[in-house]
Parts: C-alpha cells; sequence; structure tokens
C-alpha cells in the first residue's frame, strides 16, 4: 500500500467516524425534541431546554434560587382569584387579585401547561407537558384531587 493511500486512510477513518456521530446524534436530538414537544421538530437545541429550562441544571445551581417561571394565566369567572401556572417549580399559584398576594401554591405534575376552569369556577384542569397527564384541582380546598393520565406531551385545554 503506497504512503499516500495510507495517509487518505489515517485521516478519512476518523473524519467518516465523526460524522456518522454527529449525524446519528442530530437525528436523535430532532427526534427527541420531537417526543418533548409532542409535535414536528421545532427550531430548537439542547441549549433550549437543558440550559435554563430544567431545575437541576448548573444555571439554576448558580443562582441558588427557584424560579416559578410563570407561563400561562387564567381569571376566576368572579374576578377575584388569577391562576398561573408555574413551569420551573411545578406549581399551580392561586393569586388573590385584591391584596395581589399569592395564595396559595399547589404542586403538580412536571412542566404544568395550560389552564382549563369548569364554568362554576370550582375545578381547573392543568395540563402538564413532562409528566404526561393533567391535574385536576379542587379550588376550593385547593389541592390536586385527581390525576389524569394521557398521551405524550399534553399542552393547551
Amino acid at each position: 500500500m503506497s504512503k499516500p493511500v495510507r495517509w487518505i486512510i489515517f485521516l478519512g477513518m476518523p473524519l467518516v467516524t465523526l460524522w456518522t456521530v454527529v449525524y446519528l446524534g442530530y437525528q436523535w436530538g430532532l427526534e427527541h425534541a420531537q417526543f418533548m414537544t409532542g409535535g414536528t421538530p421545532h427550531p430548537v437545541n439542547c441549549f433550549s431546554c437543558h440550559l435554563y429550562l430544567d431545575q437541576d441544571n448548573q444555571t439554576a445551581k448558580l443562582l441558588e434560587k427557584p424560579y416559578i417561571s410563570p407561563f400561562k394565566i387564567k381569571v376566576s369567572p368572579d374576578g377575584r382569584s388569577l391562576y398561573v401556572t408555574g413551569h420551573e417549580s411545578n406549581e399551580f399559584l392561586i393569586v388573590d387579585l385584591e391584596t395581589g398576594k399569592v395564595k396559595s401554591k399547589i404542586p403538580v405534575g412536571i412542566w404544568p401547561h395550560s389552564i382549563a376552569l369548569t364554568k362554576d369556577g370550582s375545578t381547573a384542569f392543568v395540563s402538564n407537558h413532562w409528566s404526561e397527564n393533567i391535574s385536576v384541582i379542587d379550588l376550593d380546598m385547593e389541592k390536586v384531587i385527581d390525576t389524569l393520565q394521557v398521551g405524550t406531551g399534553p399542552a393547551g385545554l
């Protein structure tokens, strides 16, 4: 085997290996993003979710304080309360609109997304995107009374 052929093989094999790893990693990343978002791949990268949004990541540890990350809100039918989903705290918050203070923080599933209320305002439904379930909350008792298992990544209600 001639010297140039050996050099081509010596340099070419690592390049082919690197390209294969990068290509397969990219394909896995697209499938992962589709699974986590419950839809077609979005223009996201790993940092979009794993650097900032995860409570156990390095950024949260450096900040040393939890961030609620309010996402969706809904006003009660009587106009006295505001309901808020907290993405990073995995909580459903009830805010008293007269005082402007958080009245209650109710633990729900992972990455709470949307809120729906019954017409009488006695029950709230919260979709938990990463838990793949919906929390049913009795608003008078201010606690989760049931958890409904649903499909991948429930979002809007």
